[in-house]
């Protein structure tokens, strides 16, 4: 058992700008209300990242035909290079540490300055995990998706992050840790890029069985902004074309609906400007 405090984190990024949505919400909404999840890794021996539900105005249920939602495809992800040995062992324990029952999956794995990163969805979650970082070799966190199987356009949101650098805060425990901002998700079979954009710098993503990981990592010594800093993630297909935009101001919010009438929103810290124009969902995998 691993009795290693965790990294000492300030308050994530995600729940910042949820704070302000809500506030707005509650200010400028009428008063039928109903629950909505947000996106957003919750943590589990502490991760970087913080699971928001929170009251805030629903669209009504579109009145269309009920249809059969899909499941995720039976096939394995691929992880190239990935020997089969260590791919278990980093799924099994991401989903220990998330405190979940079991059965995620690896989609993604990144190494960069800052250390090794997982991402892992099982049929109701996505499970975000720091691999060998400071203190634990594990360190995972999830955060449930209500529709796991639907995608709002060609690409989601499942976390966005901040984590300052481990040499601030009042201990400074971590000294050498670096700090990151971070969003992840999935996309759609046309995206074959994702670019984040945070305080002025973009990073490609890296893309593995339709998800994505994007990290800009930051000195040791990096403090998460005061204020409220639009981070932004685009999608574009084979030909460079711009097909998905989420948190972008200067483009408004969008929703979707599954086939049996599920309002899946795009912009997950925005509201939505006119829910009873929501458009269809597709499919993810």
């Amino acid at each position: 058992m691993n009795t290693m405090p965790p990294v000492e984190r300030d308050l994530p990024l995600d729940r910042h700008l949820a704070i302000r949505a809500e506030l707005l919400k509650a200010i400028h909404s009428p008063p039928r209300r109903r629950w909505l999840p947000i996106a957003g890794a919750v943590g589990a021996l502490g991760v970087v990242g913080i699971a928001v539900a929170m009251l805030v105005p629903g669209p009504s249920p579109i009145a269309i035909s009920p249809g059969a939602k899909p499941t995720l495809a039976p096939a394995e992800p691929v992880i190239a290079g990935l020997d089969p040995g260590r791919r278990k062992q980093i799924e099994e324990g991401c989903d220990r540490t998330a405190n979940k029952e079991g059965g995620a999956k690896l989609y993604n794995l990144i190494t960069d300055q800052a250390g090794t990163f997982g991402l892992l969805y099982t049929s109701a979650s996505a499970v975000s995990c720091t691999i060998d970082g400071p203190g634990m070799p594990f360190n995972a966190g999830y955060g449930n998706q209500s529709s796991m199987a639907w995608l709002p356009g060609h690409i989601s949101v499942d976390s966005m992050t901040a984590a300052a650098g481990g040499g601030t805060g009042k201990t400074a425990k971590y000294p050498g840790a670096l700090g990151n901002e971070m969003a992840v998700g999935r996309i759609s079979g046309a995206v074959t890029k994702v670019t984040f954009t945070s305080n002025g710098e973009t990073v490609d993503a890296v893309i593995a069985n339709q998800t994505y990981v994007a990290r800009i990592v930051h000195s040791a010594t990096w403090r998460i902004p005061e204020g409220l800093p639009t981070s932004v993630v685009r999608a574009y297909d084979a030909n460079g074309t711009l097909i998905g935009t989420v948190n972008d101001p200067a483009v408004p919010a969008k929703c979707y609906h599954t086939p049996d009438g599920e309002v899946v929103q795009h912009q997950i810290l925005r509201p939505i400007e006119n829910p009873t124009a929501c458009t269809p969902a597709q499919p993810w995998r």
